[in-house]
C-alpha cells in the first residue's frame, strides 16, 4: 500500500509540475548582448519579460525592428541602477520608466531615450504576441 501511495503522489506531483509550467502561457527567448537583443515571443496577453540591460551613451540611439508575426510588444525602457557591490555579479533595481514603445508586426522605429545612462528592456504582450523584436543600439545619424 505504501508503494502505491508513492507512485500516485509522484505521478501526481510530476502532472502538477506539466500543468503549471503550461500555464503561464508566456515564452520569450532573449539573445545578444549590450548593444544587440533579439527577443523571440510567443505569449498571452499580458505576459511580462525582461531583456539585457543596455548602456545607451551620447550620440546613440535604439533601433527597434519588428518580425512580429501577430499581437503587440509593448517595449518600456527602464532607467536602472546596479545595486551589487564589488565582486557580486551584477544586480539591477528598475528606478524609472523613461519611454514606452508598442510594436506591431513590420513597424521600425527609432527610439531616442534622451539621456544617456543604463536601460532595461521590459515587455508585455498585447493580445496574444508571436514573432520576433530586435533592438539595437546604433549611432545617431
Amino acid at each position: 500500500m505504501k508503494k502505491l501511495n508513492k507512485i500516485i503522489f509522484s505521478v501526481t506531483l510530476i502532472l502538477m509540475m506539466f500543468l503549471f509550467a503550461g500555464c503561464s502561457g508566456a515564452k520569450y527567448s532573449i539573445s545578444g548582448g549590450s548593444t544587440k537583443t533579439t527577443i523571440e515571443v510567443s505569449a498571452d496577453d499580458g505576459n511580462y519579460g525582461e531583456a539585457f540591460v543596455m548602456d545607451i551613451n551620447k550620440n546613440k540611439i535604439v533601433k527597434i525592428d519588428s518580425q512580429l508575426e501577430k499581437g503587440e510588444l509593448q517595449i518600456d525602457f527602464a532607467e536602472v541602477i546596479n545595486t551589487a557591490t564589488g565582486d557580486e555579479p551584477d544586480d539591477y533595481e528598475i528606478v524609472n520608466t523613461i519611454k514606452t514603445i508598442n510594436i506591431k508586426p513590420g513597424d521600425q522605429v527609432e527610439v531616442d531615450l534622451d539621456f544617456a545612462g543604463e536601460f532595461m528592456p521590459t515587455l508585455t504582450a498585447v493580445g496574444e504576441t508571436s514573432g520576433t523584436v530586435v533592438i539595437s543600439i546604433e549611432k545617431k545619424s
